[in-house]
Parts: C-alpha cells; sequence; structure tokens
C-alpha cells in the first residue's frame, strides 16, 4: 500500500480526462428529455453546484469522500486491459453515473422534503432507464450479467426504507448488522463493476467486487454520517453517528451546547466509528484485490481517505481539548495507519 498521503491531485488528475468524457456521454444520453424534464435536471444540476459556481457538480467524483463510482470502473477496465475510452466501457460509467443521480435525487427528496420539489422524482425513472437501456444493448435478457441486479437495487431501497422507519424516541445504539447495512446504500454501484468485470470475461470477480463495494460503502457511510452529525441530530434522522451519540434518548440538547459536545466525546462508540471506517476500506482492499491487481490510483485513494479520517479524529481531540476532556482521548489521535 502506499504509505505518502497524497493529495487529490495524487489519484485524481490521471483520472480527470477520462471522466471528463463520461459525463459529457451521460449528458447526451438525456440529451432527449423533454423541455419541463430538462429544467427540473438543471434545478438538480444546480443544487449539485451548492454555492460554487455553476458546472461545479462535474467536479464531484473527485471528492475523496464520496465513494468513487467512476473511478473504480475506470481503474477496473485498466487492470482487465480495456481501454478507458473504449464505447462500452464510457457507456457504462455514464449510464452508472445518472443512476448515480437518481438515487442522489431520492435521498435529497426524502431527506429534504420541506425543501425540495418533489417533481425531481420524475426525473428518476428517466435516469435510471438510461443505465438499463445502454446494460440491455450489452447484456440480452437471460444473460448472467442480470442475476443480481434486481436484487441489489432492492437491497438499495430496503435500507433506505429502514433508516426512515427508525424514529427517535425508539432509538437505540446501533448493532453490528446496521453498521453492516449501510453498505447496501451504496450496493448499486457493484452493478457497472460487474458490467465491466463481463465485458472483460472476468466474471469470476463477481463476488469478491460486491464485497469490497459493501465494506467500502460501510467506510465511506459511516464518515458521512460523522460530517453530517449536526444536522442529522438537529432534524432527528437516524444515522449509525446519531444512533452512537443519542445511545436510546432521542432527541436531546442543542448541537451547539457543550452538554452536547461532551456526550459526542465521551460515548465509547463515536471513536470507534473511525477506527472502523479504515478498518472497512482495508477489508474492501483485500477483497477487491484478491484476483486482480489494480491500478495504483486506488491505493492513492484510499490513503487520501485515510488522512481524511485522521482529520476527523483530530477534530474531535481539539473539541475535546477545548471542553477539559483530553483525559483518555489524547492517547487516541492515531486513527491506525493507512488504508
Amino acid at each position: 500500500m502506499t504509505t505518502q498521503e497524497p493529495g487529490v491531485s495524487d489519484w485524481w488528475a490521471d483520472l480527470a480526462p477520462a471522466v471528463e468524457d463520461v459525463l459529457a456521454r451521460a449528458d447526451e444520453l438525456l440529451s432527449s428529455l423533454p423541455p419541463t424534464l430538462d429544467r427540473l435536471r438543471a434545478a438538480f444540476l444546480r443544487r449539485l453546484d451548492g454555492a460554487s459556481r455553476p458546472g461545479s457538480w462535474r467536479g464531484l467524483p473527485a471528492n475523496v469522500d464520496l465513494f468513487p463510482l467512476l473511478p473504480l470502473q475506470l481503474w477496473l477496465a485498466d487492470a482487465l486491459g480495456l481501454p478507458r475510452d473504449a464505447r462500452a466501457v464510457i457507456d457504462v460509467a455514464a449510464g452508472s453515473w445518472l443512476a448515480y443521480c437518481a438515487v442522489r435525487i431520492t435521498d435529497d427528496v426524502i431527506d429534504d422534503a420541506d425543501e425540495i420539489d418533489r417533481a425531481w422524482l420524475l426525473l428518476c425513472d428517466h435516469h435510471r432507464w438510461a443505465f438499463e437501456a445502454v446494460l440491455r444493448e450489452m447484456f440480452p435478457p437471460g444473460h448472467t450479467f442480470w442475476s443480481n441486479h434486481r436484487r441489489r437495487w432492492l437491497d438499495y431501497s430496503a435500507v433506505t426504507a429502514g433508516i426512515e422507519e427508525r424514529a427517535p424516541e425508539d432509538w437505540s445504539p446501533p448493532t453490528e448488522a446496521q453498521g453492516e447495512e449501510t453498505g447496501h446504500k451504496v450496493v448499486p454501484a457493484a452493478i457497472p463493476l460487474d458490467a465491466i468485470a463481463h465485458l472483460g470475461d472476468r466474471a469470476d470477480l463477481l463476488d469478491d467486487l460486491e464485497r469490497g463495494v459493501l465494506h467500502l460503502g460501510v467506510s465511506v457511510q459511516l464518515i458521512n454520517d460523522l460530517a453530517g452529525l449536526e444536522e442529522d441530530f438537529d432534524r432527528g434522522r437516524w444515522s449509525i453517528a446519531t444512533a452512537t451519540v443519542l445511545g436510546g434518548d432521542g432527541r436531546g440538547v442543542p448541537i451547539d451546547s457543550a452538554r452536547f459536545w461532551k456526550r459526542l466525546l465521551v460515548r465509547p462508540g463515536v471513536l470507534p466509528l473511525l477506527d472502523r471506517a479504515i478498518q472497512e476500506q482495508s477489508l474492501a482492499h483485500e477483497r477487491l484485490s484478491r484476483a486482480i491487481e489494480w491500478p495504483a490510483g486506488l491505493d492513492a485513494y484510499l490513503a487520501a481517505r485515510a488522512q481524511r479520517i485522521r482529520g476527523h479524529r483530530d477534530l474531535l481531540f481539539r473539541q475535546a481539548m477545548a471542553l477539559g476532556l483530553s483525559g483518555g482521548f489524547a492517547g487516541r489521535t492515531d486513527s491506525g495507519g493507512g488504508a
């Protein structure tokens, strides 16, 4: 594994041109949307931009805090000797990006129903259909590619619905199974990897690819939950992080109070969440690498994520110092090494 802790450029620069080709192809796949839906899509993309300049959403695949949907596919293509600019590779990746957008729309509408136009949900069918159309051109009905397809979408939907059903007053400290199930939020990301594996005549990789996606998905989700702790806590939204902090007590004190931070920092499960994020991505690398050698970009990406996780731990440590809670915490500032 890479020992240096690189910045984004160390794992992203080589991918940027190919990813831009993928995003351009994704735009083409939706070029025939009727004007009403095209306006909805423009509004969604503006939300992805946030406070940044228009079009900055195109940089999302370079965000080390997000699941590396497009990078994984391009790295897998490299590992299997498939050209990144092959039409099939670009089409799979472009379709998967549109499917990701559909998932993002669904999650945003669920999480922020009072702020988002629910008409955005009308886009989801068209985004997912574009992905399905790409896949059906490559794999006819009855092809082994389709054997896990429906299950993965059902897993995502079931886990998402289950999280929404958890009322704050019913929260209890998260179980091991609930930690594992968070990986299923991203299990559809295994679908394009399956497609790339089939294109490279390596169907033997499918199980390892799915397990790798699940482990990496847990790591990404744990850190995202911690990063979104303030908003989730304020809204009474269940996550592994909020359940760990609240410990079955439901919504309690305001997020900006010293009492909340003390509660966060003394709960025994919070720091292990960071440890687990590191462990899960290590398990992801181990599983992904069982049968193939990945390009160096994967190691660089995981090392960059490890650095970010250490940053979260350092933030908690500084907050503990400010509140005079450093005893017993100071010795646990090392997040356990690289990826």
